[in-house]
């Protein structure tokens, strides 16, 4: 029996409209902060919402605080830093 395709989130298919992009600078030590790559992924409303969405189902590292209307790392010990 064959193998299902996985289905994946629509809000990917901007990621087959990516132009060539670096993720690290030529004769540079590695730096995130300086990667194309991710500055054009974080630029992309659609991939915020796939992170969002996919975040969603992690409960068992962040949970949603309806009175407050906040998420919150489950082992979060502080008090609220956004207010």
């Amino acid at each position: 029996m064959p193998r299902k395709k996985k289905q994946r989130s629509k809000n990917l298919d901007v990621l087959k409209t990516m132009p060539p992009l670096k993720h690290k600078q030529a004769n540079q030590d590695y730096d995130i902060e300086k990667s194309d790559l991710v500055d054009w992924l974080l630029s992309q409303p659609e991939i915020k919402q796939w992170v969002v969405s996919y975040l969603k189902g992690l409960s068992d590292y962040l949970i949603y605080d309806s009175k407050t209307e906040c998420w919150v790392g489950v082992d979060y010990k502080g008090g609220q830093d956004n207010e």
